[in-house]
């Protein structure tokens, strides 16, 4: 235990330090009061932005709120802008990039007499817009649109088809707009979607806010719907106060994660982040919040490569930053400072291995207070949590790791496609070096290890390069036995991208040519399909599984050789 306490020393500056720098940020908008909702990732590398733009006065022909889209290219310079309304108001909640690289927009419209309500909007690849059309009435709102196969699920509220004064509501609809169906949850009085997600199991989670018809006593809301949308189950949360998720996900073990706000709202009064896990049954793991003395606002999740979340949101008019394990462990916070920021804050995962967030600020400019978007790209994150998975282990005591192993928990593509350099730095009595490539761990004098974590911190040296560095700890001393023989051939099995859509390439390693078998196989322990089997020789190799005709869930590549056999997890999401 001595040896943890020791090495805790040395992780936590960089732990609490290792939160990524901004790269550069961009402003998008008119002069009066233009707010953002919505932020995706482009299929060219660029940004899309989703909102409402703001006019002086109503104007007659147009109102005095048009919906709002802004395009980026990958370094967050306006390739287009466009707005879309009426003589009302209207503005966009939320947007999905189509197969023909144009969008579609949702949000809600009071622009049109015999067709106000949810609006969903349809553009092509320049701003064009391709056609449009209204559900609900005049009160309707969507908020969340995802792909759902070859159609789309958009989410929001109704005042119009449900049972409550508002209820959260589902439709499923055509690429056309062509309502399929619909569904409606709520009889309290005021219950209304905020976020939803794809699941696993081809179903849907939807996350809110429930409350009764004087918005008094407001809790969290998680819906489950399976494939059939059916309702599986519905969890109401009341921490004794004020309670709203505003976004969900799902984890590689099939479990939810959401988060949201806790607290008393008002003068005087302060909450707090939220946060929820449950099981694929609903059935809670556990429920933790998060914050200080400051009022930190609904959160939005984005997700890492290595399993991690990213949680984005407001304190203070500032924007809040947190990098979390599964288990709501923080691993490091960062506030972005501007003090005029306010309202959503969205975030998204780029390629690059870092993030991108967005929200609205106010700022003045030729003596006017305006309110504009606000896009901002962040460094890769740098720092990597890892624990050694027992499949590294081929020894009771000593470990072997072909430096290819750690490619998985590298940000790609920026180092990648480096020379990486490894320094190790270590505490003990362990003998830990690097021959022909391979990262060997051998334990001396009394300390073993069985238990052992790894922290990457990829940092970019102007004379060295790039570089990895490991660092280890032991948590507990174990006996050491006479050190057996090291198998001469073995593999080491990555797997990437993991979470992947349709495709997966899995790499192996081997030391020595051999027989090798490579399987993928379903959480049934069913084999799905046989990639390889025959003799492979020396090196690293791989092998795409293109998964298009399996539904979203979790699979393992499972490989074996004559002396070791390893599998990995691999989580497809459509």
């Amino acid at each position: 235990m001595k040896i943890l306490l020791t090495i805790l020393t040395l992780i936590l500056p960089i732990t609490l330090q290792a939160q990524p720098d901004s790269l550069w940020s961009k402003t998008f908008g008119g002069m009066r009061t233009d707010y953002l909702h919505g932020l995706i990732s482009t299929s060219d590398g660029g940004y899309a932005l989703c909102g409402s733009f703001g006019y002086y006065e109503e104007r007659e022909e147009r109102g005095i709120r048009d919906l709002y889209l802004v395009k980026t290219d990958e370094n967050g310079d306006e390739v287009w802008s466009a707005t879309y309304g009426g003589n009302s108001r209207d503005q966009a909640w939320d947007l999905v990039e189509t197969a023909d690289g144009g969008f579609l927009v949702v949000g809600e419209t009071s622009s049109y007499e015999d067709s106000s309500g949810a609006w969903v909007v349809k553009v092509d690849s320049t701003g064009e817009m391709e056609w449009w059309q209204t559900y609900g009435d005049g009160v309707d709102r969507f908020v969340k649109i995802i792909h759902y196969g070859e159609r789309y699920l958009v989410s929001g509220r109704t005042n119009y088809a449900g049972a409550g004064s508002s209820d959260i509501w589902l439709v499923l609809i055509e690429d056309d707009g062509e309502e399929v169906d619909s569904w409606t949850f709520g009889d309290r009085g005021r219950d209304w979607a905020v976020s939803m997600t794809n699941t696993f199991d081809d179903g849907v989670i939807i996350c809110g806010t429930t409350s009764a018809p004087d918005g008094v006593d407001a809790d969290g809301i998680l819906i489950k719907m399976d494939s059939d949308f059916e309702t599986e189950w519905i969890n109401i949360y009341d921490a004794g106060s004020q309670e709203g998720f505003g976004d969900v996900c799902q984890l590689s073990d099939s479990s939810f994660f959401a988060v949201g706000t806790s607290g008393e709202l008002g003068p005087g009064e302060d909450y707090n982040l939220y946060f929820v896990r449950v099981d694929i049954n609903g059935d809670s793991l556990w429920t933790k919040t998060v914050g200080g003395n400051e009022d930190e606002e609904f959160g939005h999740l984005a997700t890492t490569p290595d399993g991690d979340l990213i949680v984005a949101c407001q304190i203070s008019n500032d924007v809040y930053l947190l990098r979390l394990d599964e288990n709501a462990n923080v691993i490091w916070s960062s506030i972005y400072e501007d003090g005029s920021m306010y309202g959503i804050t969205e975030i998204v995962a780029t390629d690059d291995g870092g993030y991108a967030f967005a929200t609205t600020t106010h700022f003045s400019a030729e003596g006017q207070w305006s309110d504009n978007l606000w896009l901002v790209k962040l460094n890769t994150d740098m720092l990597r949590l890892l624990d050694v998975p027992d499949t590294a282990m081929v020894s009771t005591d000593t470990l072997i790791y072909d430096l290819s192993y750690f490619d998985q928990f590298v940000s790609p593509p920026v180092y990648l496609d480096s020379a990486l350099t490894y320094e190790l730095q270590y505490d003990g009595e362990m003998d830990v070096g690097i021959v022909f490539e391979q990262l060997y761990i051998i334990p001396g004098g009394w300390v073993g290890v069985d238990s052992l974590s790894l922290i990457t911190l990829e940092e970019d040296n102007e004379e060295n390069g790039d570089t990895t560095r490991f660092y280890i700890t032991v948590e507990e001393p174990d006996a050491v036995e006479d050190m057996p023989d090291i198998p001469v051939d073995y593999a080491l099995l990555t797997a990437y991208p993991n979470p992947f859509n349709s495709t997966v390439n899995i790499t192996y390693t081997m030391e020595n040519a051999g027989p090798l078998t490579v399987a993928i196989y379903d959480i049934e322990g069913r084999e799905v399909e046989r990639l390889h089997e025959g003799v492979r020789g020396v090196g690293t190799q791989s092998f795409t599984w293109n998964a298009e005709s399996q539904s979203s869930g979790i699979y393992f590549a499972r490989i074996e050789t004559n002396s070791s056999t390893e599998m990995i997890k691999m989580s497809l999401v459509r």
